[in-house]
């Protein structure tokens, strides 16, 4: 896989540690993907945490490019709000690699896989959390599934082909997964050590999707 040889030799090469698992102090943390003009909703979402829920749970803030630019604005977000880390995914990754997402969304599951965290949870910039993270964290249902996704609007757009690919789908079974809705990508919920098998496959059909999907 493209993605463990590239974070494998840059890591080698910058010195830093090759472990994909989070450290043991870095147990639960919010996870955004920002940088030009998504800092200001970024720069929203954050304020709401800490000034009207008054908490302070770590945040990892994910930038494509390592630029000074950059890191003075996380640097000066972190100095108001705190508890925040600058992440860059060219820390991880060569600049030919990144070059090749050309949508914002394929950075989802690579965040959420070089994440400092064990328990994620990941928001768009445009989310604002009504409760403390903390309750999300220890709600029963994550602590049982370790993954917690939220639907969508509308049902599910995928290709029938993809299911039969995947093999998601027994003949006949009613209450099959194409009639649930399609899920929201924007809240994401989940515990790295229990699903990295889950985001590396989620990463590997978000950069593969042309090769595999064209045939469909």
């Amino acid at each position: 896989n493209q993605f463990v040889k590239e974070y494998y030799t840059t890591k080698s090469s910058t010195g830093g540690s090759n472990d994909l698992s989070p450290n043991n102090d870095d147990e639960y943390g919010i996870v955004y993907v920002t940088g030009d003009k998504y800092y200001w909703l970024t720069i929203s979402s954050i304020k709401y945490i800490r000034h009207n829920l008054k908490d302070n749970t770590p945040i990892e803030l994910f930038m494509p490019y390592y630029d000074i630019k950059d890191e003075l604005i996380c640097n000066t977000i972190n100095s108001v709000y705190g508890n925040i880390k600058c992440s860059f995914f060219s820390n991880y990754l060569s600049k030919a690699m990144i070059d090749n997402f050309d949508k914002g969304y394929q950075y989802k599951s690579l965040a959420l896989l070089l994440t400092r965290f064990k328990n994620s949870l990941y928001l768009d910039s445009d989310n604002f959390l009504i409760i403390k993270p903390k309750k999300l964290f220890n709600s029963e249902i994550f602590n049982r599934n370790g993954l917690v996704l939220w639907p969508d609007f509308w049902k599910r757009s995928t290709h029938p082909n993809f299911y039969k690919f995947t093999n998601l789908i027994e003949n006949n079974k009613k209450n099959s997964i194409v009639d649930y809705p399609s899920v929201e990508s924007g809240q994401i919920l989940i515990n790295k050590s229990n699903h990295v098998k889950t985001l590396i496959l989620s990463y590997y059909y978000i950069f593969m999707d042309l090769v595999i999907f064209i045939h469909f």
